[in-house]
């Protein structure tokens, strides 16, 4: 189950969901967060600020070639996966540490997820003004419960 968050709280390494319109239709987004209000100068010069994030899934379908298992070993690549909190025997919402900051563009950390980023085509960024007016949730993550007790034993 989603547990609503609080734009202002949201930091690199949170797997989050929100409703953002893009194509003309508002659709449910569901991302790792690489970085939040990082600054960013367009062709023309123009500073504006985008949530920068690896597409997890879209309208509750998960982005083909990414599965539980595979996810987490990922994740664990770039920085220790912490369990925030158990929602169902089955499902948790999670977090991975690393030091990036709000406001910086993608950490090393996370150029650990290159090859995953690349394979799968997920990097994607976002208007952080037009996304933070709509409710973020940190997104649960689904895998087999033996993989969960894992992370509940590492933590």
């Amino acid at each position: 189950m989603r547990q609503q968050a609080n734009w202002n709280k949201i930091v690199p390494g949170d797997i989050i969901s929100f409703r953002y319109k893009s194509r003309g239709e508002l659709t449910l987004h569901s991302i790792l967060v690489l970085g939040v209000d990082v600054p960013f100068v367009t062709k023309k010069g123009i500073t504006n600020r985008h949530l920068v994030g690896m597409k997890l899934e879209s309208k509750n379908i998960p982005i083909q070639g990414l599965n539980s298992r595979r996810l987490i070993r990922e994740f664990q690549k770039a920085g220790k996966v912490q369990v925030v909190q158990q929602t169902k025997t089955n499902e948790a919402i999670l977090r991975i540490s690393v030091s990036g900051k709000r406001d910086e563009k993608i950490d090393d950390d996370f150029k650990l997820l290159k090859s995953l980023l690349k394979s799968t085509g997920t990097y994607r960024t976002y208007d952080y003004m037009k996304a933070k007016n709509y409710t973020v949730y940190y997104e649960p993550i689904s895998m087999n419960t033996q993989q969960l007790k894992r992370l509940l034993d590492e933590n």
